[in-house]
């Protein structure tokens, strides 16, 4: 058993992070400089990338208010968060 896995052999995941970026190169050097272990980061680009998943925690990269529709996507971000559903 490595230290990635538990006793039934499942694969530990802290969380799943929203990352709020207007460029994919933004965002991977972000990923890069932040990601922690075993940390899950979705780039979210514009409102249909929020669809069909639920997140942990919401990161925003600099220019994320820039992106078309920025308060619409944050809001279905917001929606979407794990804590909103306890």
């Amino acid at each position: 058993m490595n230290n990635e896995e538990t006793e039934n052999g499942l694969k530990v995941r802290l969380c799943v992070v929203a990352v709020l970026c207007k460029r994919l190169r933004d965002f991977k050097t972000f990923e890069n400089e932040n990601k922690k272990h075993n940390e899950d980061f979705i780039w979210i680009y514009d409102y249909p990338s929020t669809m069909g998943r639920t997140y942990d925690r919401i990161e925003k990269v600099f220019d994320w208010y820039e992106m078309h529709n920025a308060e619409e996507i944050l809001k279905g971000v917001e929606q979407r968060l794990r804590s909103n559903y306890t």
